[in-house]
């Protein structure tokens, strides 16, 4: 498509927009404006004109087409990683959220108080964030993402109920069994008094 003309770009760029398809177009010179303002994402080297810069979305500096490349797949990463962090963020909330019902109906006695609540919030935002915004492309990223599909597809509604339900199994034996196959007594471990270890009772905080 280099030596085409530009009425030649513009009408192969909205034919493909009217079929539905997604359009990219660099250019660099005065004809190219329609073409690239006409695209989903116009794309102007750094060495174009000003016209050519002034109706593109993206401007590459260094004039190498292969920061285009570079541009798709972290894109494409940044994508795959918001699905990975509301999958994770999904999963979590749905399993708090039971669990603090059922246990506030069954037991009298929400499982997590607010500090707890505001600690596992704390933790699945931040560190969750981190862990997954972050990575680098794969493999994965080489597949081809439609317009038309939602940021959440039936892959992750399976995975995020499968890992609901096993997390809701392991945490409803904790609330309801724990006392029982750990210790006989609930106790925090920040306000509980140190224990003797052959006694087990707790120990006098000024013996020496």
């Amino acid at each position: 498509m280099a030596r085409t003309t530009s009425e030649d770009k513009f009408v192969l760029v909205a034919g493909t927009k009217i079929r539905g398809g997604l359009v990219a177009v660099t250019g660099d010179s005065i004809t190219d404006a329609e073409s690239l303002q006409k695209a989903d994402v116009g794309i102007c080297m750094g060495s174009g004109c000003e016209v050519a810069k002034d109706n593109s979305d993206l401007i590459i500096m260094d004039n190498d087409f292969y920061s285009i490349y570079r541009s798709i797949k972290w894109g494409k990463a940044i994508y795959v990683n918001i699905r990975k962090f509301i999958q994770f963020q999904l999963t979590i909330n749905i399993v708090i959220c039971f669990i603090t019902v059922l246990g506030g109906c069954t037991i009298g006695r929400t499982p997590l108080n607010i500090i707890q609540m505001l600690w596992v919030n704390l933790i699945m935002d931040v560190l969750g964030a981190i862990a997954l915004g972050t990575e680098s492309p794969g493999d994965e990223i080489v597949s081809r993402i439609s317009r038309k599909e939602g940021i959440i597809n039936g892959i992750m509604w399976r995975q995020i109920l499968c890992m609901a339900i096993y997390q809701v199994v392991v945490m409803l034996i904790f609330m309801y069994f724990g006392e029982m196959m750990m210790f006989k007594k609930s106790f925090n471990l920040v306000t509980a008094k140190l224990r003797d270890p052959e006694t087990a009772e707790p120990e006098n905080p000024l013996k020496l």
